[in-house]
């Protein structure tokens, strides 16, 4: 019994040390893959006035996100962030963090690395 007892043992410690190193592998595998495959992000600037896509970053960007709706509806999340902290402060957060991204959204917009 004793005997059998030890060769199962080793087994599973084999077993799983293989486990272990068949994830090593996949995640090794996919990691290589992924900075195979990595392209370059190209930041931008506020499109060139009268350029194809001035328009409609001009009515999304600078009059509505810039603009009284855009403020309006950042302060707003901060402030329903600020009321849920200490009732739900896990829903807090994100209210908070969408909130600045609101205020700060034509910074957000060229550092992104968007083609427009």
């Amino acid at each position: 019994m004793d005997k059998v007892s030890k060769e199962v043992s080793s087994v599973d410690k084999r077993s799983s040390v293989e486990k272990g190193l068949r994830v090593m592998a996949a995640v090794l595998i996919g990691s290589a893959a992924v900075i195979a495959c990595n392209n370059p992000a190209y930041a931008i600037a506020t499109p060139a006035a009268g350029s194809t896509m001035y328009n409609l970053y001009d009515i999304a960007v600078t009059q509505l996100l810039q603009g009284p709706l855009g403020f309006v509806g950042g302060v707003g999340c901060i402030v329903l962030g600020a009321i849920n902290v200490f009732k739900h402060p896990v829903q807090a957060v994100p209210a908070i963090l969408a909130g600045g991204c609101m205020l700060k959204a034509d910074q957000i917009v060229t550092s992104l690395g968007l083609t427009i």
